[in-house]
């Protein structure tokens, strides 16, 4: 046999051969293992790898060498590991590149547990604790980090991350603890019903603006009843309103809402359609002190017109603007201010920061007033005494 085709059947075996071979790790959640790459084939040398893995497997570390792997999140069945490398060799005295992918397979160790209860019957303003038992000593302080608490219905019952829970309305929810080690674990809560004397809106009117959404909250009594309620709409033409109260600014103009109990209790709220803001405007100019604020206000018009703002200083140096529209002076000079409205028109305010009066500069203000404080909190030290 042609010695040349004796070597490339020879390393065509091992390159099969190797990736064939199945490498296989059982890890807890938080368990690390490393992982090397592959010796290249036919004393081959490594130039280059790079590793890839499934969704709840983590790299803490890599590189041509190896990798560093744990499981993130308890999962069934298996997960891999998968590292594509590079490798330089010898055939028939040419230099070769070679390509070789190999996969590790994770399976992950199952910890079981269980919660201190599965059923908790309560009363609205009762609070009780929810503990996890891990059947496993070894529960790592990784997943105890990373565990998770969360109730199906936040009007019923909360649940904090130290599975702290409180009944807040009546009517039932699923508490699901998540111990990222292993499968999910579930606790029903079932919390006395309350039936309601009355519903009322938290405002009796609000504005939206057309196109725009705003939803619209209730308050039922006495504390902690609730209701199955429907939504209407006096003129959808105006205003549209979901099965949970989000409004919808159809047209400018006014329409009432109304909130229903299965029982017939009922509550109304006017709401007013407005249009977007067809113009912006701020003064033309305005001085502040260095180291003093002064507050823009932009005009909208129409003026029963709503919006967000964006606010930008085109130089920050000598002034800057917060969100709210407050200008800082930092240095003498001037600075233009541009505030833009949601749907994109803008205004601008040049903006002249001079110099502090003597005696007005921001250091002694800030003296005088901590000198006040100071005095304002001994007098009333010396009262309370």
């Amino acid at each position: 046999m042609n010695r040349h085709l004796y070597q490339f059947i020879l390393l065509l075996f091992l390159l099969v051969f190797t990736n064939e071979v199945k490498a296989q790790y059982s890890l807890y959640v938080g368990e690390s293992e490393y992982i090397a790459t592959p010796d290249p084939p036919y004393n081959g040398w490594l130039e280059n790898a790079n590793w890839t893995r499934d969704s709840h497997i983590a790299i803490s570390e890599s590189s041509f060498a190896g990798a560093i792997i744990y499981p993130s999140h308890y999962f069934e069945g298996t997960e891999t590991v998968t590292c594509n490398y590079t490798f330089g060799y010898y055939v028939a005295g040419r230099l070769t590149a070679g390509h070789l992918q190999k996969t590790f397979y994770i399976t992950c160790k199952r910890v079981d547990g269980e919660l201190s209860e599965t059923q908790l019957n309560m009363t609205v303003g009762q609070k009780k604790r929810l503990n996890y038992y891990p059947s496993y000593s070894g529960y790592t302080s990784y997943t105890n980090k990373y565990v998770t608490w969360d109730s199906s219905n936040e009007d019923v019952v909360t649940v904090d991350k130290n599975g702290n829970v409180e009944a807040v309305g009546s009517g039932r929810a699923l508490i699901t603890f998540d111990p990222i080690g292993g499968p999910l674990l579930f606790c029903n809560v079932t919390v006395e019903y309350i039936e309601p004397t009355s519903i009322s809106f938290k405002e009796s009117s609000v504005s939206v603006v057309e196109g725009k959404t705003k939803t619209l909250s209730y308050t039922l009594e006495p504390k902690g009843a609730s209701a199955t309620v429907k939504w209407k709409s006096s003129n959808e033409s105006v205003v549209k309103v979901s099965s949970t109260g989000k409004i919808t600014g159809i047209a400018e103009g006014n329409a009432t809402i109304t909130v229903t109990t299965e029982k017939g209790l009922s509550a109304n709220c006017t709401v007013n359609v407005v249009s977007a803001p067809k113009s912006v405007s701020l003064p033309n100019s305005a001085d502040v002190v260095q180291g003093y604020n002064i507050q823009l206000n932009p005009t909208l018009t129409p003026v029963n017109s709503e919006t967000t703002y964006k606010w930008k200083s085109d130089d920050t140096t000598i002034a800057t603007v917060a969100s709210n529209g407050k200008v800082t002076g930092k240095n003498t000079g001037t600075a233009t201010i541009t505030v833009t409205t949601e749907n994109g028109l803008t205004a601008t305010c040049k903006v002249t920061v001079r110099n502090a009066p003597q005696g007005a500069d921001y250091r002694n203000a800030n003296i005088r007033v901590k000198a006040i404080k100071d005095l304002v909190t001994e007098t009333l030290k010396y009262i309370d005494k």
